[in-house]
């Protein structure tokens, strides 16, 4: 059992990829409905702007861009946003949305979305990469980045990005803001959304001083949510100052290699990955065995043999097999805190993946769930 398909496990069930493909350019009928402002945020203010009815939440405003898209479709089930392609189908499909798909056409139906290849369309773009790629990890307490976007204004850049819940089903999303720099960092949450988002983008406005960051997400109901939030310059402008007046808040020092690896020996890390509906734990074992953990449905356990590999990584091989482990058997661990991060090259795991793929977990002490 490679990392790769730990990370798999999670997912209950899955869809006949072979007439997915067959059905590809087909339309899927869709319905769309407004989302208001109650039914995203129970913290907005009872201030509302005269001219435009925007409502302020945190840092942003709402002014009604945003719809929840939804099907009877059963393909439509199997839609998923994934923080660097957007909407995805579980087989692989991208979406291209057809008709009237947007805000400017709540409570219709008629509208449709086709799947498509991913090589015939742009994916969000390589700016969801930009954190991983730097090693920025924004630390905010009981969170994990779930996607993040470079934003600046002027010759000032940070990352605006979505946190959610380190274990446990996404019930909210955190926006929050954090530096440009290596390492850990601490994250200020700009404001909470009372849905799921997964995936966003940060964009410049046309003719004004102002950034749209739009938002993605599912609902538990299994629609689609878009969302835009603007963002003025001059909020922009207050939130650098605050990160650069950030106290010298003791952030965890990150160690990776072995020094992670031996940290997590006889004890437990239990995972989500966003897109996936249940949580995964793997229990290492000093004695170079582990119990993973799948808590489906169908609820799975499995012993399975750990080792340190060449660099540094953690490698995982099924408990009957004799072989030395390859690069697909293995991941970079690395540990700030009680967050751990599973960091899987496309290099290792071949064609079809990121050329990042990254699982972020929580480290708990000992054996809670008695694997």
């Amino acid at each position: 059992m490679s990392i790769l398909l730990m990370a798999a496990a999670l997912t209950a069930g899955e869809p006949d990829c072979a007439a997915i493909e067959r059905s590809v350019g087909e339309p899927l009928a869709i319905e769309t409905v407004a989302i208001m402002p109650r039914a995203l945020f129970s913290e907005a203010s009872a201030e509302t702007d005269t001219k435009d009815g925007a409502v302020m939440t945190g840092r942003f405003e709402y002014r009604g861009n945003g719809i929840s898209v939804r099907s009877s479709d059963p393909r439509f089930a199997d839609i998923i946003v994934d923080h660097a392609r957007g909407e995805v189908h579980r087989c692989g499909q991208g979406i291209w949305r057809i008709g009237s798909v947007g805000a400017s056409a709540p409570n219709r139906k008629g509208p449709s979305i086709r799947l498509r290849p991913l090589s015939d369309g742009a994916t969000l773009g390589s700016g969801a990469m930009v954190a991983a790629q730097r090693g920025t990890i924004p630390v905010l307490a009981g969170s994990r980045l779930l996607a993040s976007w470079p934003a600046g204004v002027g010759h000032e850049e940070i990352f605006i990005g979505i946190m959610g819940p380190v274990v446990g089903p996404q019930k909210h999303s955190d926006i929050v803001a954090f530096a440009d720099v290596a390492g850990p960092t601490p994250a200020v949450r700009l404001a909470r959304l009372d849905r799921a988002f997964q995936a966003l983008g940060v964009l410049p406005a046309l003719h004004v001083p102002e950034s749209l960051v739009q938002l993605i997400g599912t609902s538990a109901e299994g629609e689609l949510d878009y969302v835009t939030l603007i963002l003025s310059d001059a909020r922009f402008g207050e939130i650098v100052a605050e990160l650069a007046a950030q106290p010298a808040t003791p952030i965890p020092d990150m160690i990776g290699g072995q020094s992670a690896i031996d940290a997590l020996v006889d004890n437990t890390v239990i995972i989500r990955a966003e897109g996936m509906p249940g949580e995964t734990a793997l229990h290492l074992r000093g004695d170079g065995t582990a119990v993973s953990y799948d808590a489906g449905p169908p609820r799975k356990t499995e012993t399975v043999k750990w080792s340190l590999g060449d660099r540094g990584t953690l490698c995982i091989i099924g408990a009957t097999e004799n072989r030395t482990p390859s690069g697909s058997d293995c991941a970079q661990v690395s540990l700030a805190g009680d967050i751990v991060t599973l960091r899987l090259s496309a290099e290792d795991h071949g064609e079809g993946l990121d050329d990042l793929v990254t699982l972020q977990g929580r480290l708990v002490p000992g054996n809670p769930l008695s694997l």
